[in-house]
């Protein structure tokens, strides 16, 4: 991978300078033959260091990564806790389209409301019994 690196890193570097001396080459008719140049330069500098790759080497790198799900770290955990950040985050824009005022948080495993107006519960009831799905909520302190 170091290889595809340093590959990755001299186009880039190329393409730069070439860039720079075609930003700076004054507008006269050698424009289109120094773009030739410049293009051709570029082209040959890169087949050199495509042929300068060591590509054993990156063979034995590909080989080596790895394939197994077993592999891979387990984010399940933190994919649940980002589902349900977003969840209370969607709970929290329901209300303020319904034009309720609630503070909206996530303790202990529960979506807590709490609610700015006390009338206001009925009208959160209704909506999260539409919106909510199988999120666990409860109004502030109903905390099961």
């Amino acid at each position: 991978m170091t290889s595809l690196r340093h590959l990755a890193l001299g186009c880039c570097v190329l393409s730069a300078l070439a860039g720079m001396v075609r930003l700076f080459w004054p507008d006269n008719s050698f424009k289109p033959v120094i773009n030739a140049v410049l293009a051709l330069y570029i082209i040959t500098a890169g087949v050199q260091m495509v042929r300068g790759l060591d590509w054993a080497g990156v063979a034995q790198e590909l080989r080596s990564l790895p394939t197994d799900a077993q592999d891979l770290p387990d984010y399940s955990s933190y994919r649940r806790e980002l589902a349900l950040t977003a969840s209370v985050e969607a709970v929290r824009e329901v209300l303020q389209s319904a034009g309720i005022n609630a503070a909206v948080s996530w303790q202990d495993g529960v979506c807590v409301i709490t609610p700015v107006d006390i009338r206001d519960k009925s009208a959160i009831e209704a909506l999260l019994a539409v919106n909510a799905g199988t999120l666990p909520w409860c109004f502030a302190g109903e905390i099961p």
